[in-house]
């Protein structure tokens, strides 16, 4: 589990993916679609989940399932790791974790937002972010 300040500062900046949880308690759970899940000391303010990669994955695979692509849900996955990020370089070589590069994958593609190291950025229609 990433507990680096770099993903928690991308989890708290991801307001959109936070918003899928809808209760934070003090134990360190939170409340998603009615389930309670643990995630032990990786809350970090009482409005701030860190997601492990198969919480990412999930909400993936539900939004791949409203939206299916030709290219299957692992296939946009590896295009995306292929594809020059905001920073130009590969998602692989612009995250250290899983969890970064997870986090990063959700918000393209459900959102439409890229990591500029500081916040998320809208995606322009050009490609280019701002």
């Amino acid at each position: 589990m990433d507990i680096t300040p770099e993903y928690i500062k991308m989890c708290e900046k991801a307001r959109e993916v936070q918003g899928l949880f809808h209760t934070c308690h003090t134990d360190g759970s939170f409340l998603w679609d009615g389930v309670v899940i643990y995630i032990g000391s990786c809350r970090v303010a009482p409005d701030v989940c860190l997601f492990r990669q198969d919480q990412l994955q999930e909400i993936w695979r539900e939004e791949y399932l409203k939206h299916p692509s030709k290219h299957g849900w692992f296939g946009k996955f590896c295009n995306f790791m292929s594809e020059p990020y905001s920073d130009g370089a590969n998602a692989d070589e612009s995250f250290d974790t899983m969890e970064q590069v997870w986090l990063a994958f959700v918000m393209k593609e459900k959102h439409g937002k890229v990591w500029n190291g500081e916040e998320w950025v809208a995606i322009e229609p050009s490609g280019i972010t701002g």
